[in-house]
């Protein structure tokens, strides 16, 4: 949790606020060093999802999530308008805030005409980047889905919306620019099949970066574009679930979907992709492990062990992440990986000892059930024997007549 700050006086709020409002929103390529990418995820942003999710986990990243994906949906339209009234941003100054607007498999049928201009004028004029990710709801529709043909939003992709929307096969991808650092990054990685492609064409003027090869040809699956002030970005097949179900069990998964979103925006890419992925991985994996340890300590406190000095050494792990996250933001890779697997030993250290103390805490538990089974045993024996054994205490019963004649 972050600490509380005390607010200045009003007096000293205005002339700030006025300063804020006449320098001009920074262009694709000007992200300072140490600041965190805002990200508008519309689509396929509910809790299910697995890239949206993956993306929180990433520190470089601030992603408000908005559910906006009604095809096929496991919500009705009215539902699906009611998160875009609660997270979309309710002005243009509001939106402009963000760095990257994301349209995975969102439908132009939740937006008004007005949130559409919004996203066009938002790149071309104040220098947002928008990167469009394929699905049935994208590019050109399918399936019932409008798409976004006819759309200020088709202006400013790199590529144009054909006839032919989607072909539902697998889908190699081929690097069209081995120069381009996306691709350099994401050559090594061997990435598994797509499962579908959006059928579109290249634009004029936009950057072919990679093609998918499919059963009916060839057709463009990434490409980038300046337009404006500012910058898109076309993945034609999915990244998510459907098409993209094949990268759920890939490992390089978070890297990857880190740094096409950071290509999305024009952020410079990592040199050493390795020792960025292997970063990229363990902040991927520290929720996990921390909630494993947490888990454990509030299970063992129950049975009335001290764990005090267990929770200081997790409260020292937090802030061995936090000053990793800090050199992450600044791209100090090597340095962030250093603190991390610091972290991590002393997390394994840490679950050695919850370990001991669990079996400690359970020493007792297990007296209790010793002596409550020996104790059932033993007067299930006494009322045996008193029963069966003594039985010469109790008269004989005579035989009746009917069990005599048989």
């Amino acid at each position: 949790m972050k600490a509380s700050r005390r607010m200045p006086p009003p007096a000293l709020l205005v002339p700030f606020i006025l300063f804020l409002v006449a320098v001009p929103h920074n262009a694709w390529g000007s992200d300072q060093d140490g600041a965190r990418i805002r990200v508008l995820y519309h689509g396929d942003a509910l809790e299910a999802d697995r890239t949206s999710l993956l993306l929180m986990t990433d520190p470089m990243l601030e992603v408000t999530r908005v559910p906006s994906h009604a095809w096929r949906s496991d919500y009705d339209q009215e539902t699906i308008r009611r998160f875009l009234r609660l997270y979309m941003p309710r002005n243009y100054e509001d939106l402009c805030a963000y760095g990257l607007v994301v349209l995975s498999d969102a439908s132009r049928s939740i937006f008004s005409p007005k949130e559409i201009s919004w996203f066009h004028q938002s790149v071309v004029k104040d220098g947002l980047a928008l990167a469009m990710i394929g699905g049935y709801d994208s590019f050109g529709g399918s399936h019932g889905a409008p798409g976004w043909t006819g759309t200020t939003v088709e202006e400013i992709l790199p590529v144009a919306l054909t006839d032919q929307v989607v072909e539902n096969c697998e889908v190699e991808m081929r690097i069209q620019d081995p120069q381009d650092p996306l691709m350099v990054a994401l050559e090594p990685m061997a990435a598994p099949p797509f499962l579908g492609i959006n059928v579109v064409e290249a634009k004029q003027g936009s950057r072919l970066l990679a093609i998918g090869v499919a059963l009916k040809g060839e057709h463009p699956l990434m490409l980038c574009w300046t337009t404006g002030n500012g910058r898109t970005f076309a993945l034609t097949s999915d990244w998510n679930g459907g098409w993209g179900a094949n990268f759920f069990t890939w490992r390089p998964y978070p890297t990857y979907s880190s740094l096409v979103t950071y290509y999305s925006r024009g952020v410079k890419l990592p040199d050493d992709i390795i020792v960025y992925d292997t970063v990229r991985c363990l902040f991927y994996e520290y929720p996990v492990r921390r909630s494993i340890a947490t888990s454990l300590l509030e299970f063992v406190e129950r049975f009335g062990a001290r764990t005090s000095a267990a929770f200081d050494h997790i409260a020292g792990i937090d802030a061995m992440e936090k000053e990793a996250e800090s050199l992450y933001l600044t791209q100090q890779y090597e340095s962030a990986l250093s603190k991390l697997q610091a972290a991590g030993e002393k997390f394994r250290i840490l679950s050695e000892r919850l370990v001991k103390l669990k079996g400690k805490a359970l020493v007792w538990v297990y007296i209790v059930e010793w002596l409550a089974v020996s104790g059932t045993a033993m007067v299930c024996g006494a009322t045996l024997w008193t029963l069966m054994v003594r039985k010469r205490l109790y008269r004989q019963v005579r035989v009746t007549r009917s069990a005599a004649g048989t």
